[in-house]
């Protein structure tokens, strides 16, 4: 079966299974990376039973994302609190700063392409307990949310979110919350390779979620806040380019890989700068417009 897979490229795959089989290495790259892969988990099986049955194609609209909602929650004086807030509001600004789009638009028009007029709000809000959060989620008529906080998964329990003022399930919120089709969880241990398949993502998946980006493995902070950083430029640059161009709708599997091939290949430059004591920062620069 890898055989397949790794004499091909970009292929839609979607996997069936409890472990975190889009990590296998495949001809020296991740299956991920390689293909547009999504995973379903096997058990628990309504769950499964839901997603596969229910398989009608969910469009989502472009004005659907024009706002993006981030639910932040960490208790008074966490170094990593407002990581994620500092990341975006930083990426916002370079968006909307004049000089640097006249330099992006002068060297993407060289390629027939454009920088699109697409602007995009996003609206943080803190909150401390479970009320407050479906507070938040029921008044977000949007597409997207992000979860930024801790996260973790008793050993043969539940997945959890830690809000500063309680932990929250969240199977808790189904039928009290409205959830987007698009979460994304910036937390650790929201779909652990080492625990149970009652995980957050999971829980996510049944509150009415379309599709979770979750994490396998703990993740640190500055790292996450700089992805996000990245889905929002994706979204407000390459989404609305690439569905006028195409004229075609775009599968958010296919999206969301683009993205993580553009972050797994940046770190890979960085490694090799580092390791080679590489200290020309224009050749970085230009290899990296390449790869985007």
């Amino acid at each position: 079966m890898f055989d397949y897979f790794s004499k091909t490229s970009n292929k839609q795959i979607k996997i069936i299974s409890n472990f975190p089989l889009e990590w296998t290495n495949v001809n020296g790259l991740p299956l991920m990376i390689r293909h547009n892969t999504s995973r379903i988990f096997n058990t628990p099986g309504f769950i499964k039973q839901n997603i596969l049955l229910n398989n009608n194609e969910v469009s989502i609209s472009q004005d659907s994302i024009k706002k993006i909602l981030v639910i932040s929650s960490f208790k008074a004086g966490e170094r990593i609190s407002n990581d994620i807030k500092n990341e975006l509001h930083r990426v916002i600004k370079e968006c909307n700063d004049p000089s640097i789009n006249s330099v992006v638009n002068e060297k993407v028009s060289k390629k027939g392409s454009y920088i699109p007029n697409f602007e995009m709000e996003v609206i943080f809000k803190d909150v401390t307990n479970k009320n407050e959060l479906v507070d938040s989620l029921n008044s977000f008529k949007f597409a997207l949310v992000i979860f930024d906080m801790h996260g973790g998964h008793d050993y043969d329990g539940h997945g959890f979110l830690e809000l500063s003022g309680e932990i929250l399930y969240p199977y808790e919120l189904m039928g009290l919350a409205n959830i987007p089709p698009i979460v994304v969880l910036s937390a650790c241990d929201t779909s652990p390779a080492d625990r149970n398949h009652f995980n957050a993502a999971n829980a996510f998946l049944c509150a009415g979620a379309k599709t979770v980006l979750a994490s396998t493995y703990p993740i640190l902070s500055r790292d996450a806040a700089i992805y996000i950083g990245r889905l929002y430029k994706r979204l407000r640059y390459y989404l609305p380019e690439r569905i006028l161009f195409t004229k075609t709708s775009l599968r958010w599997s296919e999206f969301i890989t683009g993205l993580n091939r553009r972050v797994y290949f940046d770190y890979f430059l960085m490694y090799i700068f580092r390791k080679y004591k590489i200290n020309d920062k224009s050749i970085l620069i230009e290899l990296r417009n390449y790869i985007n």
